[in-house]
C-alpha cells in the first residue's frame, strides 16, 4: 500500500504559513533544503494539492523553464512536477492545461484511501495545509516530513488544528542544517 507522506514547512512555534496567505519568505531555502526535498520526493509519484496551493502551484512552476532567472534546481523541479501526477481537492476547478492533473470534487478520505490502493511511489501532501488538516483529522497520514525554520512567527496558520486525536509517532530521521534548519521524519505508529 502506498504512504501518504506531508511535507511541509514549519517555524519554530508551529505556524505553516505566516499571517498573509502564500507568506513563506521565513522558510530557511538554501542548496541544502533543495537537496533534502529532492530526496524526498524522488519516492513521490503523486501530489494532492487544494485548489488554492494548486493555482499557486501551477502559476509559479509552469513559468519556470522559460524564465532566464530560473536556477538549475528551479528547472529540474519543474519538469518533475510536469510528470508526477498532481490530484486537487476542489469543488470549484475541474479542469486544467497543466499535464496529468485530476480533480476530487467530494469525499477527499475516501479518494485518498482509493489512491493508497493503487501501484505505485508515494503520494506527498505537498505545502498544503488544508488539505493536510483534513487527512490528519481523518488519520490518513502515514508520514510526516517537516521542516522546522528557526524564527518565531507569532501569527499565522498553525500545523495541527483542533479535532485531530492523539496519534503516536516515531522520529525516523533527523537532519541539521548549517542554516539552523531542521529536517524531521515522523512516521506514524499503527
Amino acid at each position: 500500500m502506498r504512504k501518504v507522506v506531508l511535507l511541509l514547512h514549519s517555524s519554530l512555534d508551529g505556524k505553516v504559513q505566516g499571517p498573509a496567505p502564500w507568506d513563506l519568505g521565513w522558510v530557511s531555502y538554501g542548496p541544502d533544503l533543495e537537496q533534502y526535498a529532492a530526496s524526498v520526493l524522488s519516492e513521490v509519484t503523486t501530489v494532492v494539492w487544494g485548489r488554492v496551493t494548486y493555482e499557486g502551484m501551477q502559476s509559479h512552476w509552469t513559468a519556470v523553464p522559460t524564465n532566464p532567472d530560473s536556477t538549475d534546481y528551479e528547472r529540474r523541479h519543474a519538469v518533475w512536477l510536469d510528470s508526477t501526477e498532481k490530484v486537487v481537492a476542489s469543488t470549484t476547478l475541474d479542469r486544467s492545461d497543466w499535464i496529468n492533473t485530476r480533480f476530487i470534487a467530494k469525499n477527499l478520505p475516501e479518494e485518498i484511501r482509493n489512491l493508497k490502493r493503487e501501484s505505485g511511489g508515494h503520494i506527498a501532501v505537498l505545502g498544503s495545509p488544508s488539505v493536510g488538516h483534513t487527512l490528519m483529522q481523518h488519520d490518513l497520514i502515514d508520514e510526516y516530513r517537516l521542516t522546522v525554520s528557526p524564527v518565531v512567527l507569532g501569527a499565522g496558520l498553525d500545523l495541527f488544528l483542533p479535532g485531530v486525536e492523539r496519534q503516536v509517532m516515531s522520529l525516523e530521521d533527523s537532519t541539521a542544517f548549517p542554516s539552523g534548519l531542521l529536517a524531521l521524519n515522523y512516521r506514524r505508529q499503527r
